[in-house]
């Protein structure tokens, strides 16, 4: 996603789009997933976080009132 590389740290613009650029997307790909597992609780929910954004699954968590993660 574009704004999640540029939170990242990525520099996207009309010349120059590095989440193309395999080695460093990797890295930040990496760095977002350990932030997504320390912020939701566990390696499943950052994976999916991935495609849906960290508060996209927060925001699915608070609808189902979900307080435990198993």
């Amino acid at each position: 996603m574009k704004n999640t590389g540029k939170e990242m740290g990525l520099e996207i613009n009309t010349n120059v789009d590095e989440r193309y650029h395999l080695e460093l997307s990797t890295v930040v790909a990496s760095k977002y997933l350990k932030k997504a597992k320390s912020k939701l609780g566990s390696w499943t929910l950052a994976a999916a976080s991935y495609n849906r954004g960290m508060s996209g699954i927060q925001r699915i968590l608070n609808t189902q009132q979900a307080d435990e993660l198993f």
